[in-house]
């Protein structure tokens, strides 16, 4: 009986699926600018909520809509190492558009990673989401890391922003808008993705194509 390589390698190809995908159809923002994951405190965030200053940040027909008369404002969702596929390259996708923009202004995206967060509510250990700088913040002896900080001034489908994941921290994302000053800013993201990033079929495929012919050969002896 021959062994099915091909078939054994589209399937290898075809694991690499989307970890998380957002069209923001039936999303609602929460009101909860600089709220908690973990410990005792008031305002928790959930995974998978969207959260932000709803005078800012909101879900209008099926987009997020941001905007700011400060510095920066942010609308952020958090996961749970769950969501994700384990350790590895990441890179997060999503299209966005200016409707109100100008030289003084920019689209701005932050991914931030958190460990040591108590959700038992037996500790202060916590991670803060601070919608308002675009930061997780941290409590007692939470930890957090900035795994990316990108700005972008035009209007783009698919911009992407690649991170490394560690496996098994909660990941936040902020996705907002920042400016200098008059005229301020309104930017829409929309189609956010999460994708695992997977070696390249010469780098990868190629080798482990090989060891499987080699084991068919030797079957059909």
């Amino acid at each position: 009986m021959k062994t099915p390589v091909f078939t054994v390698l589209t399937c290898l190809i075809a694991s690499a699926a989307h970890a998380v995908m957002i069209d923001f159809e039936g999303v609602v923002v929460s009101d909860n600018p600089n709220g908690y994951i973990g410990g005792w405190f008031g305002s928790p965030v959930a995974f998978g909520e969207w959260v932000g200053s709803t005078t800012d940040v909101n879900v209008v027909n099926d987009t997020l809509v941001t905007t700011t008369t400060s510095t920066a404002r942010y609308a952020a969702v958090a996961f749970d190492p769950g969501a994700l596929y384990g350790a590895g390259d990441y890179v997060v996708t999503f299209d966005s558009t200016l409707v109100i923009s100008d030289t003084n202004n920019n689209g701005t995206v932050t991914i931030w990673s958190g460990d040591g967060y108590d959700l038992t509510e037996s500790s202060p250990n916590a991670l803060i989401v601070d919608t308002l700088s675009g930061t997780v913040d941290t409590q007692g002896t939470a930890t957090s890391t900035e795994l990316a900080n990108y700005s972008f001034t035009t209007n783009q489908a698919q911009q992407s922003i690649a991170f490394t994941y560690d496996g098994s921290s909660a990941l936040v994302l902020f996705f907002g808008a920042a400016t200098d000053g008059y005229p301020f800013p309104e930017i829409h993201y929309d189609n956010i993705e999460i994708q695992l990033v997977i070696p390249e079929p010469n780098s990868f495929m190629l080798p482990l194509a090989a060891i499987f012919m080699a084991f068919a050969t030797r079957r059909r002896r």
